[in-house]
């Protein structure tokens, strides 16, 4: 089993927000490789929360696989994008479902957007 990471995020409204991650496993922390994995992240007011507040996923391109045998990847999302957010603060997870169907939580916490002044 897999417990996910904790991490707390601010993204900068109307900035481009990147963030690198690796996935590693096992007691020798080994990359784990991402051919054929789909990643998604959504951001809620709450986690039980129906409504979802930005969604990025490999599949709409915010998030990309930088190099799958090394488990490396990134949430890669444009300023205009930003820019549009209007939650202040709320919850995140990171999922990836693996070429064999499994489906890991890998990373969670709290995310705010950081108010931009300059538009």
């Amino acid at each position: 089993m897999v417990y996910p990471g904790e991490l707390d995020i601010v993204i900068l409204q109307g900035a481009t927000f990147r963030r690198s991650f690796v996935w590693k496993s096992g007691p020798l922390q080994e990359p784990v490789d991402l051919t054929g994995a789909e990643i998604r992240m959504q951001i809620r007011y709450a986690k039980p929360d129906d409504q979802v507040l930005m969604e990025a996923s490999t599949e709409n391109g915010l998030i990309v696989i930088e190099d799958a045998e090394k488990g490396a990847f990134a949430i890669d999302i444009p300023g205009e994008a930003t820019a549009e957010y209007d939650f202040l603060t709320g919850v995140y997870d990171i999922e990836v479902k693996v070429s064999s169907g499994e489906i890991f939580r890998l990373i969670e916490g709290r995310m705010k957007l950081s108010q931009e002044v300059t538009r």
